[in-house]
Formats: C-alpha cells, sequence, structure tokens
C-alpha cells in the first residue's frame, strides 16, 4: 500500500510541478513597418492559441529576414503570408484557413480612372513601397516601375505627377493620405485584388497545424475572425480623426 501511495504522489508531483505546467511557448516573425496589417494576424492567433494553452510572441523584422528566420526554424513560424509562398519556402506548413487579407488598392490623381484588372496597370507609371512581395509578383515585367522606402514617398511623387499610380492597400493608403495631408490623390475602386493570409508553421511545430486549423475554423464560422479585424480597423482610424 504504502508503493502504491508512493508511485500516486510521484504522479501527482510530475503533472504539478511548475516545469509540467509551465505553458507552450511559439515564436512567431512578421514583417517589419507593417504593423497596421499585420497586427490583425497576430490579435487572431494570440487568441487562437490561447484556446489551446500555447502563448505567442511576435517578432517584427525585415520581411526578407522573418522568412529566413521561419524556413530556417530560427523562430517557429510566421504570422501570415499569402498561399504560394510555401512553394519557394518549403519548411513552413501552411493553415488552410485565411486569418487576414489585404485589398491592393490603385491611388490616382483622377478619381474617375477606372482600372478593370491587373493587367491595365502595365500602361501606368506605378510607384510602389519597396519589399512587399505582392507589389513584386503583381508588377512583374511592366515598364514603368519605380519603388521607395515609405508609402507617404510613393504618396508624394504621385501627387507631384512623378508617377500616374502609386499601388497600396486599402488599410495603410488612405491612413499615410490623411496623416500627411496631401492633397489631391484618390483611392479608386473597386480594389486592384483581394489577397487572403494564411498562418505558417516550421516544419518542426507543424504538429500543432491540425489543432490551430480547428481552432480558426471555428473563429471564422463564428465571425469572430471578422470581428477582430472590423474592431481593430475602427481604432486604427480613429487616431487619423
Amino acid at each position: 500500500m504504502n508503493g502504491l501511495i508512493r508511485a500516486l504522489c510521484l504522479v501527482l508531483f510530475m503533472f504539478t510541478a511548475p516545469w509540467a505546467l509551465s505553458q507552450q511557448r511559439l515564436v512567431l516573425t512578421t514583417t517589419l513597418g507593417l504593423e497596421y496589417f499585420n497586427t490583425i494576424g497576430e490579435l487572431v492567433l494570440i487568441e487562437a492559441y490561447e484556446k489551446i494553452g500555447v502563448k505567442v510572441e511576435v517578432l517584427r523584422v525585415p520581411s526578407k529576414r522573418s522568412l529566413t528566420m521561419s524556413n530556417s526554424g530560427q523562430s517557429d513560424g510566421e504570422v501570415h503570408r499569402i498561399k504560394s509562398i510555401t512553394q519557394k519556402f518549403t519548411n513552413l506548413v501552411q493553415s488552410p484557413v485565411s486569418i487576414n487579407h489585404v485589398e491592393i488598392v490603385a491611388f490616382s490623381k483622377y478619381p474617375g480612372t477606372i482600372i478593370n484588372n491587373e493587367e491595365e496597370l502595365a500602361s501606368y507609371s506605378i510607384v510602389y513601397h519597396k519589399g512587399a512581395v505582392v507589389f513584386e509578383k503583381l508588377t512583374a515585367g511592366f515598364p514603368h516601375v519605380k519603388t521607395v522606402s515609405i508609402s507617404k514617398q510613393g504618396l508624394m511623387m504621385l501627387a507631384n505627377d512623378r508617377a500616374e499610380i502609386f499601388l497600396g492597400d486599402s488599410l495603410s493608403g488612405p491612413a499615410t493620405v490623411r496623416e500627411n495631408n496631401i492633397q489631391g490623390v484618390y483611392m479608386l475602386s473597386p480594389p486592384v485584388k483581394t489577397i487572403h493570409m494564411y498562418h505558417c508553421l516550421n516544419t518542426n511545430k507543424s504538429y500543432l497545424i491540425p489543432q490551430i486549423t480547428q481552432v480558426l475554423k471555428a473563429m471564422e464560422a463564428s465571425g469572430r475572425i471578422k470581428e477582430i479585424r472590423d474592431q481593430y480597423m475602427i481604432e486604427y482610424f480613429k487616431k487619423f480623426d
């Protein structure tokens, strides 16, 4: 009997010791300078992983370094990336649930400008924020493309007739215009393209994909992912009122 009691006490100690109760931790990387957009994905994942007992820490680093870190296993994964990213970075495994999306929009000095598809952009002189893989792919092969280090520069080039189109997104673009009081530039509608973003984990942590996918599917079905995005956007634009 004493032996049985000792065994039970040992099992109890194993499950209640501090090291046994410590929460699993994931370190995810994301692109530095795109906080306005990536924060949405971060908020979704922090809430989702909490439901399965995992604490998320996010490191913001330059875009290419982020992918190098996550693909090599220096970090545990990416907050989110476009769906095709795993074709090049083969050590990343994606969840199939879209946790964020970006609306690629064109800005012009002429609000009546109509761009029906991506191909029609090729006839314009274009400027965009360098380092964005999405814009690089969208404008590949176009004859008149320039890049700038910050969006404000690109929008000022547009305002000063040094470009015909600024390519941006529907979140940071209008905010940059309002924040810097840039006159005479207009966001065109509808978006040129809507791109969905998917959470990625390094193969070392890919065993978590089925669990987190199940949680994300439930959050998507309940409208919680959309709710997080909508709440964030309301707070984001308040800063520029």
